[in-house]
């Protein structure tokens, strides 16, 4: 498992107590976020738990090297443009599974400016909203051109967190030739560079 952003590393800690200690399964994790401080207190949190089957790294997503293909690559609230660093690396690595909730996306909205939908995005909130959707979409079609099957959907109550969308993809090996061309027919819409473009 390569956990990306992982801060501190909730989502491992209680995926490696659910695989290992309840269901006897082996596991590896891969914990990776460039906070040094965060780093510490997951590798403090590791001794007392007494985890042998985790490692954590203090660097960015894109500059860390993998010695080892990741089953799944995952990222929980990783903020902007982290998030599509998680799923190049994901892509990048030949994950079999790639699982991302998004968290802040200002890229996209900042990069809105000449596009057919200006009339609805001279209102803040509303531009807000367009973006982090045409910023999902981007990378579900992403996804889909990198020969991923993929699924978007609300993995928890909007009560809970108002970020509760998901995107799930599992690799089918075929690329959808399809899922390129909608990628490109929506970025040349909304006149926008995606940054997963760039780490792709």
């Amino acid at each position: 498992f390569l956990d990306c952003a992982c801060g501190k590393s909730y989502v491992s800690f209680t995926l490696n107590y659910m695989l290992t200690r309840k269901l006897n399964r082996s596991a590896h994790f891969i914990c990776v976020d460039q906070n040094p401080r965060l780093i510490d207190r997951c590798l403090e949190a590791q001794r007392s738990l007494d985890y042998e089957n985790m490692e954590f790294h203090a660097a960015s997503i894109r500059d860390f090297v993998l010695d080892k293909k990741p089953d799944v690559t995952y990222c929980l609230h990783a903020c902007d443009t982290a998030t599509d660093e998680a799923i190049a690396r994901g892509v990048v690595s030949g994950s079999r599974f790639i699982v991302a909730v998004p968290c802040c996306q200002r890229d996209i909205s900042h990069k809105m400016r000449h596009h057919p939908l200006t009339p609805m995005t001279q209102f803040p909130l509303i531009k807000e909203r367009l973006s982090s959707l045409v910023t999902d979409a981007i990378r579900a079609l992403v996804l889909g051109a990198a020969g991923y099957k993929v699924e978007i959907f609300e993995f928890t109550s909007s009560k809970t967190t108002p970020k509760n969308l998901m995107l799930r993809a599992e690799k089918m090996w075929l690329e959808d030739k399809n899922a390129l061309r909608q990628y490109w027919q929506l970025r040349n819409l909304f006149n926008i560079e995606p940054k997963i473009e760039e780490y792709l």
